[in-house]
């Protein structure tokens, strides 16, 4: 550094990063400022400079250097910062010292120090010991400490094996030469010195036993009737377990009270769909919150809160390495509380490239529509909050032809979770997994509606049309009796049943209604739909002074032709014995309506669109997914390359190696363009 550059260095005047001092004997303010400035950016203290900007300089022998340098060795840990001595006059010198940003916890005489502005204060107690935790986090940490009386066999191995197949398949991750739990453990870094890290148990933790030791791997979900936490609960749940099984909880949360907009553009072959809060952006930062959570807290947990006018997504914790929700909203480099957990989401591909995340949530939620959410530190968490699409966004979407099932209502009041947008969608027909999914306008068969339908079989609300083959690729899915019961009130309520008149025509004299058994049944059906009945509270109901012999013939015939049925099938002649509507009568009456597009909007099959791919190139699995748009390798997708391998629609190109990580597929009887 020369004259020059040191008039520059001090033209600003004294700031976060420049101190003056007058002389050396000022040596120890120098040095406690010297230490701030190691806690934080770094910077320059500079030895005769006035206050008011004006070079003096003083005197400088080896005596003076050898007095400063004793001073800073007060510093620990020991810096050595640059020590410049810049002539300025005859016999007089300036003596800057230069110190740079360092990632350690620095003290001056026992005590350590802060940069605020141009000052240098104290450090704060809380401030200290947040700097602690992060001067010793590349070594020491929760997640790499040893998880005491935990064995591999208290770990979810079903879950491991699934994170390493989508890790290879996303090439994220070489094919191991073992792929036992234990090696692949110890691929992802979860065990040490034969011992395995918390890191494990948070990622794959599954035994029971392990909920008393690590209450923290939880997650609460609410969704609140208002805009604050006063406002009572429409829906309230807490679960334990592994981050990833908290993942797919907390995305079915909100497939079930997320409302979604649809429509049918005129003139195009999509449908835009407009949910209230971007699927993506909310799963980014549920995925980011179990990465930089503070799991040291036994009583914390991430928790999910969705009222009327925000959706919120918190974790315990702090900002730290300098991270502010300021820096959030652009470029910046990311240090994850939990390095090992965020590299197992990132191999699984929970998580893209650390830093970018929640640029990826801006830019998801400018995409749909809604304002950019805000993050905010409070309470000793971190929380993001996501407003709702816009009003003028929806409107957009409300013309032509809303999608039934995804109704735009309130989520307390309507039936939208997936499960009874199933329900919905079999009350007409049986139909397929992927059918299914098809409907509900997804794009694969994701992780939740697999959750949804295995959770719908084990209550009984829909049943396998083919009970002898339940895992036949032809499989499909019926509604229950049980399911029928439960979503009956929902058809009613929004007129969806084509109920016959009960009127007659007016120049018709009014005759005994048992001489008109076509209406006598309309009115029985009326009747059922709110309630099973008696025979006798029929016959009270339809005005009758007894059962006459004709409701009970029409009884009969309905009870023939399937529109009714007995609540108590075992004890048919029972007293205490009702009617019921017959699933098969319902079904009739339901009018669902339709989307109206014309038959060449009919979107193109998997297999037609690999097919395209294949003209031109040679492609691997990952290579495909990722033309298809799709963020991994799909169940669907593994299904239809098989098939199209079965039928010998394609081939691989290394034949003898059918399993090598360097396959690839080839289109047969068509040469490449």
């Amino acid at each position: 550094m020369n004259l020059i550059e040191l008039r520059r260095l001090i033209s600003s005047g004294e700031t976060q990063k420049v101190e003056f001092k007058r002389t050396t004997t000022q040596k120890k303010p120098a040095a406690q400022t010297l230490c701030a400035m190691l806690n934080a950016d770094g910077g320059h203290v500079i030895f005769g400079v006035t206050d008011n900007k004006e070079i003096k300089g003083q005197e400088v022998v080896s005596k003076t250097i050898e007095d400063v340098v004793a001073e800073l060795r007060k510093i620990s840990p020991f810096v050595f910062p640059e020590i410049l001595v810049i002539p300025v006059e005859k016999n007089r010198s300036v003596i800057v010292l230069k110190v740079l940003p360092k990632n350690e916890l620095y003290s001056y005489d026992g005590r350590t120090y802060l940069r605020q502005g141009s000052c240098t204060i104290v450090m704060p107690h809380e401030e200290y010991k947040n700097r602690l935790l992060e001067s010793m986090h590349s070594k020491k940490r929760w997640e790499n400490e040893s998880a005491v009386g935990v064995s591999v066999e208290d770990l979810d191995h079903e879950e491991i094996q699934n994170t390493l197949t989508n890790a290879i398949e996303i090439g994220r991750l070489n094919i191991p030469k073992n792929s036992d739990i234990n090696s692949i453990l110890l691929g992802l870094g979860l065990i040490h010195q034969s011992k395995l890290l918390n890191a494990a148990v948070v990622l794959f933790g599954k035994s029971k036993h392990l909920e008393m030791s690590y209450s923290q791997l939880s997650i609460r979900m609410a969704r609140f009737r208002g805009g604050n936490r006063l406002a009572e609960f429409a829906d309230n749940r807490q679960y334990w377990g592994n981050a990833f099984r908290l993942l797919r909880l907390a995305e079915s949360f909100l497939l079930d009270h997320v409302p979604i907009a649809g429509r049918v553009i005129p003139g195009k072959m999509i449908r835009e769909d407009y949910p209230l809060y971007p699927p993506l952006a909310a799963r980014e930062a549920l995925a980011n919150a179990f990465c930089h959570r503070d799991y040291i807290e036994a009583g914390g947990s991430v928790s999910l809160a969705m009222y009327d006018n925000h959706l919120e997504i918190a974790n315990p914790g702090k900002f730290h390495f300098g991270i502010t929700a300021k820096k959030l909203i652009s470029p910046h480099e990311s240090k994850p509380w939990n390095p090992i957990i965020a590299s197992v989401f990132y191999r699984a591909g929970i998580i893209e490239k650390w830093g970018i995340g929640t640029l990826n949530i801006i830019e998801w939620n400018k995409k749909n529509g809604n304002p950019i959410p805000t993050w905010k530190e409070q309470n000793e968490s971190v929380i993001v909050v996501f407003k709702p699409i816009q009003k003028e966004k929806i409107a957009k979407s409300r013309p032509e032809s809303i999608d039934l099932l995804r109704p735009e209502s309130r989520p307390e009041s309507r039936p939208e979770s997936v499960k009874n947008n199933i329900m919905l969608l079999l009350v007409s027909t049986s139909l397929s997994k992927s059918q299914i999914a098809q409907k509900l306008g997804y794009n694969q068969i994701s992780g939740a509606l697999k959750k949804a339908l295995k959770e719908m079989l084990e209550g009984k609300f829909i049943a396998f049309a083919c009970k002898e083959k339940t895992h036949s690729r032809m499989q499909k899915y019926i509604l229950s009796s049980k399911g029928w019961d439960a979503i009956l009130p929902y058809l009613q309520s929004k007129n969806m049943l084509n109920l016959k008149p009960e009127s007659r025509p007016e120049s018709r004299p009014e005759s005994r209604p048992e001489s008109r058994p076509e209406s006598v049944k309309n009115k029985v059906v009326n009747m059922l739909l709110n309630e099973p009945l008696s025979k006798s509270q029929i016959s009270q109901k339809l005005g009758y002074n007894q059962i006459s012999g004709a409701l009970k013939k029409v009884l009969k015939e309905m009870l023939v032709d399937d529109i009714i049925t007995y609540t108590n099938k075992e004890k048919s002649f029972s007293r205490l014995q009702k009617y019921k509507l017959n699933s098969k009568a319902i079904a009739n009456m339901v009018r669902l309506p339709q989307i109206k597009t014309d038959s060449s909007s009919e979107p193109e099959s998997i297999q037609d669109k690999i097919k395209k791919l294949l003209v031109k190139e040679h492609l691997s699995k990952s290579q495909i997914a990722q033309k298809l748009g799709y963020n991994q390798i799909s169940g669907t997708l593994k299904k239809v390359l098989k098939d199209m391998l079965n039928h010998k629609i394609i081939s691989y190109t290394i034949v003898e190696k059918p399993s090598s990580r360097f396959q690839k597929y080839k289109l047969l009887n068509s040469k490449k363009s």
